[in-house]
């Protein structure tokens, strides 16, 4: 698979992208070229993608196009991965991607191709002074009074960044990055410390560290998030601004997963889940749960590296790779949707949405209605957790968690005492 063996040291996904990332498994020497089937018909299919979110839909439509037979393997109940609109809630509110970026020439490519209708993006976060509040160190305050409080722990030169903003802030000043690909150049494996040494380095405190892990969407707090990972990202974003148009699919992006669903020839089984994976002389077998096989020429796999911790590779799967699926897990996130049953911040007169360093984390005001005179109509809110707490709320019924985040929103925020019902939650 062209990669190299790493050392005893802790894998990360820069050493793992290095020695090449991708999972492909063949019955045959690697390097799969796409063509017209001369399989025997014995085989379930050419290729056996595993994974039906848009990269893997994405893949299986490159193989048939090429002439290749695809069968396709989904182990949830749906299609999309991290694309999940909400088509019951009101305003259809996307709790996973919400955009597509302007640089994001694949998705925009196929798109196009499938004749899927785009929109201007709807904002998800309300990032401006004066359409948020802050509760931090058990007071609640205006975003705008954030820089002067007492509370504020951040360094002089970043007093004014709320807090949501300070990691991309300093990133932002410090990053040494300029092409998309130097993250992975040996040259800056240096730069792979945690925010927290960054944020000692700027002259920040402990405390002020503390709160850059807080609701952070890349990993749980300062302390296991790598300052390369926030320059790449900052990079990144750098790169998306030449094309500062961003869009959503109209009707909601689930739209687009489904319409690569329909124009699969090949077969596409949900609620399929890959318990082992063997490869043999003449072909590559895969077990499933319910007991029955299938086989095809190739298998791609096209999901998280940890969903693959339950799946048995015979042979082994090489060094770099199953360090990867051992050690590299996912950021868990947590989300509680509701419907406003009062203007409570009327009531209080701060901004509806609200940040805290409690369990409720990001509560955004959702203005999701189709009707343009009626933009600024709040049509539901969510409480978006990220890290520890959304772990801990995973242990917990939907019940449970629910009214432990309802719970301490209402002492944090008194006004919104009966003026939020759940809708719903939804744990990645």
């Amino acid at each position: 698979m062209g990669c190299a063996v790493v050392s005893t040291r802790r894998l990360s996904r820069r050493r793992l992208l290095q020695g090449g990332a991708g999972i492909v498994i063949g019955a045959s020497a690697p390097g799969y070229a796409a063509r017209a089937s001369t399989a025997p018909a014995r085989l379930d299919a050419d290729v056996i993608v595993i994974g039906a979110g848009l990269a893997g839909l994405n893949a299986a439509l490159w193989l048939e196009e090429s002439g290749a037979r695809v069968l396709m393997l989904e182990g949830r109940h749906r299609i999309g991965g991290r694309v999940l609109t909400l088509d019951d809630l009101p305003g259809h509110p996307e709790a996973g991607g919400n955009g597509i970026g302007g640089q994001y020439a694949r998705a925009l490519d196929r798109l196009r191709q499938l004749s899927v209708p785009l929109v201007p993006i709807r904002p998800r976060t309300e990032a401006a002074v004066d359409s948020t509040c802050i509760h931090v160190g058990g007071r609640l305050m205006h975003a705008r009074d954030w820089a002067a409080s007492s509370l504020n722990p951040l360094p002089p030169a970043y007093r004014a960044s709320l807090p949501w903003e300070f990691s991309f802030a300093l990133a932002a000043r410090e990053n040494p990055l300029k092409g998309l690909e130097d993250w992975l150049q040996p040259a800056n494996a240096v730069l792979d410390r945690s925010l927290y040494e960054l944020v000692i380095a700027a002259g920040g405190s402990d405390a002020a560290a503390r709160l850059a892990g807080v609701n952070n969407s890349f990993a749980p707090d300062a302390w296991q998030l790598s300052s390369l990972s926030l320059f790449q990202s900052i990079t990144w974003f750098k790169h998306q601004t030449k094309s500062p148009q961003a869009f959503a699919v109209k009707g909601g992006n689930q739209r687009f997963p489904e319409a690569m669903a329909r124009a699969l020839k090949g077969e596409l089984r949900l609620r399929t889940r890959v318990v082992a994976i063997e490869q043999e002389a003449d072909r590559v077998r895969v077990h499933l749960a319910d007991g029955q096989r299938v086989a095809a020429g190739r298998v791609l796999i096209s999901a998280p590296l940890a969903a693959l911790r339950g799946v048995r590779f015979s042979p082994a799967l090489s060094a770099p790779h199953a360090a990867a699926v051992a050690q590299i897990g996912a950021h868990p996130v947590y989300q509680v949707h509701f419907a406003v049953r009062r203007r409570f911040w009327e009531q209080d007169g701060l901004p509806a949405s609200l940040w805290t360093d409690r369990l409720p984390g990001r509560v955004m005001a959702l203005r999701y209605s189709e009707d343009p005179a009626r933009a600024e109509t709040i049509t539901s809110m969510v409480a978006w957790i990220n890290g520890a707490p959304a772990r801990l709320l995973d242990r917990l019924s939907t019940r449970d968690a629910t009214a432990a985040v309802l719970r301490e929103l209402n002492e944090i925020r008194p006004a919104t005492q009966g003026a939020l019902a759940p809708l719903t939650t939804v744990s990645w």
